[in-house]
Parts: structure tokens; sequence; C-alpha cells
């Protein structure tokens, strides 16, 4: 009868520790670039992944640029790792997007600024407390609201 050969165990040896370079350890801003990206109302995030639609600045970009993206109608936000780039294209991977609300009267209410309309001015922000006039000729309310939001926040600065 045959005697069945057995394979010695094999003992492994143990597994040395990773352990990160000192060398690879650098500040963000001398490794990575990061840009923001004020794109077309109505832009897409299907439209951000595509990598055509970098082809007008993709020379700028390089591999691991993080870019943040608002569309000018503020619809919503996103983060954005570039993982190639060349000299006309450029793919991206999300990091976050956030689908914003959109901005009300309501939302901006308060009794420091009102917005009003009149044929000569169009509409304008006023502070209610002299009747000042801040700024005028806003082509649509939500253009002055918006103003009106940008400026609370510089006076809170």
């Amino acid at each position: 009868m045959a005697k069945a050969k057995t394979k010695p165990e094999e003992v492994q040896a143990p597994t040395k520790q990773k352990r990160l370079n000192a060398m690879d350890l650098q500040l963000k801003e001398s490794v990575q670039a990061q840009y923001t990206a004020l794109v077309p109302s109505g832009t897409t995030r299907d439209d951000i992944l595509d990598p055509a639609f970098w082809a007008h600045c993709a020379a700028q970009l390089q591999s691991m640029t993080e870019i943040t993206v608002i569309p000018k109608d503020g619809e919503w936000y996103g983060r954005y790792f570039v993982r190639y780039s060349d000299r006309t294209s450029a793919r991206l991977a999300e990091l976050e997007f956030v689908k914003l609300a959109a901005v009300t009267a309501d939302d901006m209410a308060n009794d420091q600024f009102s917005v009003d309309f009149t044929t000569a001015e169009k509409f304008r922000v006023i502070r209610t407390a002299d009747n000042v006039v801040l700024q005028k000729n806003f082509v649509s309310q939500e253009a002055a609201y918006e103003w009106m939001a940008e400026h609370m926040k510089a006076m809170a600065a």
C-alpha cells in the first residue's frame, strides 16, 4: 500500500507591518491644486463627469486636483477629484454631491432690508432703518435677494 505523501506545513513568516514613509507625508498645498468651477446654469453632474466637458481647461488640471463645482443657478454643489488629465480631457471621480434648495423670499425675510420694484430703478434693495437704496437695477427679484444675502454676509464678517 502506497503511503500518501504529505506536504510539510509551510510556516508563514510574520508579515511586516506597513508604515508610511515620512517623505510621503506632505502639505496638501504642495501636492494638490484646488479649483472652483462656476459652470453654466443647467449643467448636470453627468456633464461634469464627461471628460470632454473639461476640454478648454484640461491642460491646467493635474492628477489629484480637487475641483469644487457650483452651477451659476445654484441648484447643486459638488466636489470632484481629477484622476487623469491631458491637454484635451480630464477624468474625474465624484467625491460629494448635494442638491440645494432654492432660496425663497421667505428665507431672506428680515427687518433690516427690503426689496421692491420701481419702473425707473427695477428691483432694488432698501435699508429699512432710513429708506436708503443700497443697490438698484436688478433684473429679477431673485437677483436682488441674492445681493442682499451677500451684503448681509459681508456685514456679519
